[in-house]
């Protein structure tokens, strides 16, 4: 008759064999995932990875330069809902000696004015009006009629010329300049300034890592 213990002792030897077999097994598995991970979920990988803003502005030109501007654009155009918007964002950022974040400049028309051509925000405080898309304020801005600010021909690449100007101004990174942009000054900071800010760049890494994940080839 067998005892309980020598019973106990084969349980016990049991599950340590079943231990060792999973083990095993987990182990061959992840190394099988480590080897082909690359080929298993590029698609994957590329959407969880975010590019930064110079990745993002030299794929852009790498793919327009490549003839497929035309996806390019239309991937832009989805994400701002017009196609006229889109080539102006992405013309207005691309121009001048210092070239302004795409993915940025569109969180800004995005947070400002939801892609709105024509809209009017305000009054402010020292009653002057804000033009949608881009926030370009009345007062900032009192050389133009509100009719020209809203236009978005013009909106759009004096936004994107105001948040140049304020990087070159100051001397400042773009987060910074992206606050200059809102308020005047990049600095002084309150909890509605950094809001602002973080609002922004969260869209903006949004839409990088769609780009990212739509343009795997361009990085």
């Amino acid at each position: 008759m067998i005892s309980f213990q020598e019973v106990l002792m084969r349980t016990v030897r049991s599950i340590q064999i079943l231990c060792s077999i999973i083990i095993i097994l987990l182990v061959v598995g992840l190394a099988f995932v480590y080897v082909n991970l690359e080929k298993l979920t590029p698609n994957i990988v590329g959407a969880i990875v975010t590019p930064t803003r110079e990745q993002v502005n030299l794929a852009v030109i790498k793919l327009i330069l490549a003839g497929r501007a035309g996806e390019v654009y239309s991937f832009y155009a989805y994400e701002v809902g017009d196609p006229l918007k889109a080539s102006l964002y992405i013309e207005a950022a691309l121009e001048g000696t210092i070239r302004a974040p795409i993915d940025l400049v569109m969180a800004i028309g995005w947070w400002e004015g939801g892609h709105q051509v024509g809209g009017i925000d305000g009054p402010n405080q020292n009653g002057s009006y804000d033009a949608r898309p881009m926030g370009l304020n009345s007062y900032t801005y009192k050389k133009y009629s509100m009719a020209d600010l809203q236009r978005v021909e013009v909106n759009i690449p004096f936004g994107v010329t105001h948040l140049v100007a304020e990087k070159q101004k100051w001397g400042v990174s773009w987060e910074s300049a992206l606050s200059s942009y809102n308020k005047g000054s990049p600095s002084g900071l309150d909890y509605r300034q950094i809001d602002y800010v973080a609002s922004i760049l969260r869209h903006e890494w949004e839409i990088d890592r769609k780009f990212a994940a739509r343009f795997p080839d361009a990085f």
